[in-house]
């Protein structure tokens, strides 16, 4: 047995009815985490699983809403970013020639979203950091395209759901 699956046991047998909190990475790992307590002879947990959006979604989602901001990430990922590279002019671009590559999209999504819970935007890019000056231009105008399509069609990604969320630390239900 590992460590932590050790250690959730005797958490649980020293504090059989208190409400534990414990943060996983996904749902799954959760579910196996809980398996394994069960399969170990863990008969009371009281645990709860969540992940770092789940609670920043509470502390956060009411006070998008309440500004019209949806915070659901439904409809975005590499579909949107296919669409908004497809839109950018192929002349000159480093990217838009090689739109048509499914894992093209997937690629880019994975940086947009990482750099975005970074905190880092386009405006934030630096031409130094890139291989070639058409790399940074292009993904520069489609990081930015990105941004704005979140900003007219009224959309929060997870990125904007932490900024939120940080801003509501009192709202936090882990205290």
């Amino acid at each position: 047995m590992d460590r932590f699956t050790a250690q959730l046991i005797e958490l649980c047998a020293a504090h059989p009815t208190r409400a534990k909190w414990v943060f996983v990475p996904t749902h799954a790992v959760g579910r196996t985490l809980g398996d394994r307590l069960v399969l170990a002879g863990t008969n009371w947990a009281n645990l709860r699983f969540v992940t770092p959006m789940d609670v920043a979604l509470r502390m956060g989602a009411p006070f998008l809403v309440e500004r019209g901001i949806d915070p659901s990430e439904e409809g975005l990922g590499p579909a949107l970013i296919m669409r908004l590279l497809l839109a950018l002019p192929q002349e000159g671009g480093y990217f838009r020639p090689l739109a048509e590559q499914p894992q093209m999209a997937i690629a880019i999504w994975t940086t947009v979203r990482e750099l975005r819970m970074a905190g880092v935007r386009a405006a934030d890019l630096h031409g130094g950091a890139f291989a070639s000056p058409e790399k940074y231009e292009e993904f520069r105008r489609l990081l930015a395209s990105y941004e704005q399509f979140l900003e007219d069609t009224r959309r929060g990604d997870a990125a904007t759901v932490l900024e939120e969320a940080r801003q509501h630390l009192d709202w936090c239900p882990i205290q």
